[in-house]
């Protein structure tokens, strides 16, 4: 079901079907074990251009919401509450629609800057402990820090979820994993938030990004691109690129073949200013290529490489 708009899903949504209103839309979830027994959406046009599908309002995370609850955690809504798990819950709708599209959670992006949760406290995030911030941006933030960076530990939560045994994978990150990432997921913060951190990169051709480093300075005048690349060696399954500070517009580009530029490129943001983000997923060694359009002179900015 979607209504036509935001003031008729808030008027009529909770009169139709009974669901709490005060949200972006809402997945109702079925019983696998029920034959006929189905997922559903109820959400809402928005005229805004959003970069949202048909203008539908959330309908990427909802239908993250469904692909999640069939193929990722088994059971019905109930049973997957039975611990704390809505860091992971809300935290992959929110990470899968936003690298869908190609753009930025600013919300998350300016969350990381203030360091307000250590990682082991959003393990324990319920809807009754924690308000739309801790749900929301940090649980995009603790989903995107353990995809890029601990991937064999969700593939061993997965596990778990996937047959069921939702105290299993609490007991995984909560007593396996414990605190024993956060003083990362701290540093990790900073790089996402152009805090700084990330050591400069060392390869003497300026262009050049490496592993896990920054450079900074980098600047173009309107119209113009300033080119960089990086090379990324076999095994590598994700590379994230963040730019940060200094002053203009710089837009972000991306392409696995060739120089990247606004006509040629397969990923991109661009948001306004200087605060860009993008992660994309490997599966071969090579050359990978990257350049910031001056939307406007950009000057300052830091470009930073993470895989």
């Amino acid at each position: 079901m979607v209504f036509s708009s935001r003031l008729d899903y808030v008027i009529y949504a909770g009169a139709i079907y009974g669901v709490p209103t005060g949200n972006g839309g809402i997945t109702l979830y079925g019983d696998p074990s029920t034959p006929g027994s189905q997922d559903y959406y109820i959400l809402y046009q928005d005229p805004a251009p959003d970069g949202y599908t048909d203008n539908i309002w959330n309908l990427n995370y909802e239908y993250t919401h469904f692909l999640d609850a069939r193929y990722d955690t088994k059971g019905t809504w109930a049973e997957m509450e039975t611990e704390p798990n809505i860091w992971w819950i809300e935290g992959i709708s929110g990470y899968i629609s936003y690298s869908y599209r190609g753009i930025a959670d600013t919300d998350a992006i300016t969350d990381a800057a203030q360091h307000t949760y250590p990682l082991s406290t959003l393990w324990q995030t319920t809807y009754a402990n924690s308000g739309d911030d801790r749900v929301f941006p940090w649980g995009y933030l603790a989903v995107r820090y353990m995809l890029e960076q601990h991937p064999a530990d969700v593939q061993q939560i997965m596990t778990y979820f996937r047959n069921g045994d939702y105290t299993g994978a609490y007991d995984y990150y909560t007593g396996t994993i414990g605190t024993r990432y956060d003083a990362d997921f701290n540093t990790w913060l900073n790089a996402l938030a152009g805090t700084g951190s990330l050591p400069s990169c060392t390869a003497p051709d300026s262009r050049a990004m490496g592993q896990n480093c920054s450079r900074g300075g980098q600047a173009a005048t309107a119209g113009n691109l300033d080119y960089l690349y990086i090379w990324l060696p076999a095994g590598t399954t994700t590379l994230t690129v963040t730019t940060s500070g200094g002053t203009g517009q710089a837009s972000l580009y991306y392409d696995s073949d060739t120089w990247a530029t606004p006509t040629t490129y397969t990923a991109s943001s661009t948001n306004p200013g200087t605060a860009q983000h993008l992660t994309v997923s490997n599966t071969t060694a090579g050359y990978r290529y990257l350049s910031l359009y001056a939307v406007t002179d950009f000057s300052a900015v830091t470009v930073s490489a993470q895989y």
